[in-house]
């Protein structure tokens, strides 16, 4: 669809680009997950040539259209009054050139004509060949791995404050294999201390953003090398120097990296658990061990996220892991009905849970990892307790609150809630005490303490 816009823009006589991170990830050999384009045409007209799609616009003056959830916009300039990207004035501008010029960095300032310049290759990857739109050669830099602002890097950076974590998280894009330019490095460590001005939310989205690239640890690296891990993440900064010196051979920072660099990140709430599981052993030290630190870890990051709007189902999911990442998984039948008990009302499920497991294991560098034939022990014994159907909540017992009452002839209230659960725990006991006669028998004889 992205190229059948261009087209039918260029054949109505107005030039139409794809610009931005689809160009810099095509010649990343990447496939672009998404695809911006730019044109001269005006929003009205845009909507007018578009009116049978799938269409809606967004910003209040300067509209941005989306047809069939591709961006397509006109050409614009700014002019920012600094340190934050609301305060801004923004006016059509007449050439690609001028749009481009307003982009932040190097990388992300190129535009590419799909009808001149871009083959598909067999990988379903983009090849651009000529006809390249590079005004501040971006693609030398991509060659050079090399993240650049475009023009002066400090006005850039007072301009738009959430570039300081932007230009970080770029360099991840390289794989661990980045330069900043010197001049941006520069203008980094003098502005710093604006990301106290970032609005939180944006904060969120670049650190969700980060966790669907190869190597995020890079990013909570780079956040310490330039003094900003102790303003998102204190929980992270307090484990950089920190040694469990029993059971690791490595910093709770380093731990907590490799654990999250090895989750994938097509799960990326699951993958930012891992990066924050042990960050409450700083806390929890108590100069012989760390006990409780995945309950004192849990309280810490849901604070944390909190702070930066993380939604409330997120939060849960994320320090609900962190909570229950130290229970055994090598389990037996009862510890195994006790353990999906605990996630069910956890809201999560046994995969996660294995995954964050394993993770953590391979992150631990004084240990052998948990190997093939301890992994499939644990399936088979998870598959195994699943077939026998046990029950993992109330609602799952052959009897429920209209039998307590009839039998016992009391009225609903407490008593109710209470007899259920005597009766629950008797099955979480054994699966084979889930039938209707022996749990009614358990309500005959029920008495309250």
């Amino acid at each position: 669809m992205h190229t059948k816009i261009v087209n039918k823009l260029h054949i109505l006589g107005y030039e139409a680009y794809f610009v931005g991170g689809a160009v810099r990830d095509a010649l990343m050999g990447k496939i672009p997950k998404d695809y911006d384009i730019v044109t001269n045409a005006r929003p009205t007209l845009i909507k007018s040539i578009f009116s049978k799609e799938k269409i809606s616009e967004v910003g209040a003056n300067f509209k941005v259209m989306i047809i069939n959830g591709i961006e397509v916009a006109t050409y614009r300039k700014d002019k920012y009054f600094g340190l934050s990207d609301k305060n801004v004035e923004i006016s059509y501008a007449d050439t690609l050139e001028e749009d481009l010029s307003r982009r932040d960095f190097t990388i992300n300032a190129m535009a590419v004509d799909p009808n001149s310049t871009v083959g598909l290759l067999e990988d379903g990857k983009l090849s651009i060949i000529d006809g390249l739109t590079d005004p501040f050669n971006g693609q030398e830099d991509i060659k050079l791995r090399t993240i650049r602002f475009v023009g002066n890097a400090e006005e850039r950076i007072y301009e738009d404050p959430c570039r300081i974590l932007r230009a970080l998280r770029f360099c991840c894009l390289f794989d661990g294999f980045y330069n900043i330019a010197p001049e941006t490095y520069k203008a980094l460590r003098k502005y710093s201390h604006l990301v106290k001005l970032i609005p939180k939310e944006r904060i969120r989205l670049e650190i969700m953003k980060v966790m669907e690239y190869n190597n995020p640890s890079l990013f909570f690296s780079l956040l310490k090398e330039f003094n900003l891990l102790d303003y998102i993440f204190p929980s992270l900064d307090a484990g950089w120097y920190h040694f469990d010196d029993k059971h690791h051979n490595e910093t709770v920072f380093l731990h907590n990296m490799i654990c999250g660099n090895s989750i994938s990140k097509r799960k990326p709430l699951l993958r930012l658990a891992g990066f924050l599981h042990d960050t409450g052993k700083p806390e929890a030290y108590n100069g012989t061990n760390y006990a409780k630190h995945d309950k004192i870890g849990a309280e810490i990051v849901r604070a944390e996220l909190e702070a930066l709007t993380f939604s409330t189902e997120e939060i849960d999911y994320i320090c609900s892991l962190i909570d229950i990442h130290m229970v055994s998984i090598n389990v037996k039948q009862k510890s195994a009905r006790k353990l999906f008990i605990r996630l069910k009302e956890n809201k999560l499920t046994w995969k996660d849970l294995m995954q964050l497991r394993f993770a953590d294991s391979k992150a631990n560098l004084k240990k052998d990892n948990i190997n093939r034939a301890d992994i499939k022990k644990m399936v088979l014994n998870i598959h195994k307790e699943l077939k026998r159907k046990p029950a993992f909540a109330i609602k799952d017992i052959c009897v429920d609150g209209h039998d307590v009452m009839n039998w016992l002839r009391v009225p609903a209230g407490p008593i109710i809630g209470k007899v259920l659960k005597y009766c629950f725990n008797a099955v979480t006991e054994n699966p084979e005490n889930n039938n209707r006669p022996y749990l009614l028998f358990l309500i005959r004889t029920y008495k309250e303490d």
